[in-house]
């Protein structure tokens, strides 16, 4: 598979982890922070599988259930999955995937084939340290090759007081997955801000997704 042959206009998002169990069954991960506590349950319940091998990608990558109606041949309305939408220009190693009829706060993912260029959770921890002038992280879920996480804007950078900027949509994810060799990073769009409840459904997504 191709290396990520392009500048990122903002660093990506890595962390490292040390793990135990509860007595519940999920996994207590110990960070610079208060212990971050994952539900090891996956459910894909809601989600479909989408081949993504014509786009360059050996990959099944899942997306919402999410419908529309159409008029089959006697004009009756029945039932169609929503198709995303994928910006991907051949040759390179990037692809963005969007599902239409919702806002890019809901669902805006973006793939990045990084080759045999490690990626891991633990880079990305160390470029958020870069960041920490102008954000504060909060670390709020963390598992084997994920996080997810809230990037909130120093009170001090801004006229908006504190509580205010902690309850914009301000959350993001980072997964890595190993497919057909490369490091392949599943994350939220480096651009945007979303809500938890967005995030939490792009990384069961990215979880979910696997080698074809």
């Amino acid at each position: 598979m191709k290396k990520l042959i392009y500048i990122l206009a903002v660093p990506a998002l890595f962390f490292v982890s040390s793990c135990g169990e509860t007595k519940d069954g999920e996994t207590e991960v110990n960070t610079d922070q208060d212990s971050v506590v994952v539900d090891t349950e996956l459910d894909l319940s809601k989600y479909r599988e989408y081949d993504m091998s014509e786009l360059e990608l050996n990959a099944i990558v899942m997306i919402p259930k999410t419908y529309h109606k159409e008029e089959d041949e006697d004009g009756t309305p029945v039932d169609k999955f929503d198709q995303p939408e994928i910006l991907h220009n051949d040759g390179e190693a990037r692809w963005e995937i969007r599902m239409p009829g919702h806002d890019d706060r809901y669902w805006h993912m973006v793939i990045e084939d990084w080759g045999d260029e490690e990626r891991n959770v633990a880079v990305e921890k160390t470029e958020h340290e870069n960041q920490k002038g102008i954000f504060d992280f909060i670390y709020v879920e963390e598992g084997d090759g994920f996080v997810r996480y809230s990037k909130v804007l120093k009170t001090d950078n801004t006229t908006m007081t504190e509580s205010a900027a902690k309850n914009l949509p301000n959350h993001h994810f980072y997964c890595v997955k190993m497919i057909q060799g490369s490091y392949v990073v599943f994350r939220s769009f480096e651009m945007g801000d979303f809500r938890e409840l967005s995030i939490k459904q792009m990384l069961t997504g990215a979880r979910g997704s696997y080698e074809k």
